[in-house]
């Protein structure tokens, strides 16, 4: 009996006339081949639109650690990814997902969603895990990683460019266009979009972009291909589930202003419980063994 394999891989090659589309006309696509694109686009567009109309900050949209796993804001998780808080990142994001759109027209949109959640999951799974592997080291303490903020789409994007330029099934040219505007040989394709995904905006996100390509080459060596579209529509279900179940959802929409304050104050609170923890400590290896005999010593989290 043959050995069982992927569609993906067996599949014939689909009969599409794109030859010249990303080069001569960009803006020209069939849009009935890439909805999932489509949906992404207007979904990330019109939330950042919409928050910046009415003056709000995507502050309140952010994920980090302490907000996703201490505090069960599992939701976090999803909404990092559509908001952005840099404009440039925000349009090279929004470029850089419209130039993706033939790889859905050339993998199919259940195969392309699946790569999307699945990058989705992965680069929040690696930065997440490794700080919770560390989480009790001292430069993680002393860093607040922890409590580091982190939002964008450049590491699903990162992932998915990984996958165009390192699978020979999508890709037989040696000339990748990215972000709709200009054209690069294969073998740099990855890294010039990394690059200016990663320098260009005011804000920079190499844990992102470093995730992103250990999740895009994760998938291109076929570690998930057992995903069958039936297991694509499962994960959505566990995902609108784990929303479901998260603590402080919906968030409560507020200005710059307001979540900048708070989170000053939270960085205060958590400098003011260091110092007093060390003062405690101090107190205490500084107490005579009278004093130690005659009252019990002040732990440093009293």
């Amino acid at each position: 009996a043959q050995p069982r394999t992927t569609a993906r891989h067996v599949a014939p090659r689909p009969a599409m006339d794109l030859e010249g589309t990303l080069w001569d006309s960009p803006w020209k696509v069939p849009l009935a081949k890439c909805p999932v694109t489509l949906v992404l686009l207007t979904v990330t567009a019109t939330s950042n639109g919409f928050l910046r109309w009415r003056k709000l900050t995507p502050l309140v949209f952010t994920a980090s650690y302490a907000r996703v796993i201490r505090d069960r804001g599992y939701w976090r998780i999803f909404s990092a990814c559509i908001m952005h808080d840099d404009m440039m990142r925000l349009l090279l994001c929004l470029l850089a997902l419209w130039g993706l759109r033939d790889l859905e027209a050339l993998m199919g949109s259940w195969e392309f969603l699946k790569n999307v959640l699945l990058l989705l999951l992965l680069t929040n799974a690696i930065y997440l895990g490794g700080i919770h592997a560390v989480r009790d080291s001292p430069l993680i303490a002393r860093r607040g990683l922890q409590q580091w903020h982190y939002m964008g789409l450049s590491g699903v994007l990162v992932g998915l460019v990984s996958i165009q330029v390192n699978d020979p099934y999508y890709n037989e040219e040696s000339y990748v266009a990215i972000f709709s505007l200009f054209k690069v040989p294969v073998d740099f394709a990855c890294g010039v979009f990394a690059f200016i995904i990663q320098f260009i905006p005011l804000t920079p996100c190499f844990i992102n972009v470093f995730c992103g390509l250990v999740g895009g080459y994760a998938l291109t060596l076929g570690l998930f291909d057992w995903v069958t579209p039936y297991f694509t529509f499962c994960i959505i279900q566990w995902c609108i589930l784990l929303v479901l179940v998260s603590d402080g959802f919906p968030p409560q929409l507020e200005t710059e202003e307001i979540v900048q304050q708070r989170i000053a104050e939270e960085i205060f609170a958590v400098e003011a419980r260091s110092r007093s923890g060390r003062d405690s400590l101090g107190a205490d290896s500084s107490a005579s063994p009278d004093s130690l005999s005659s009252e019990p010593i002040r732990s440093a989290r009293d």
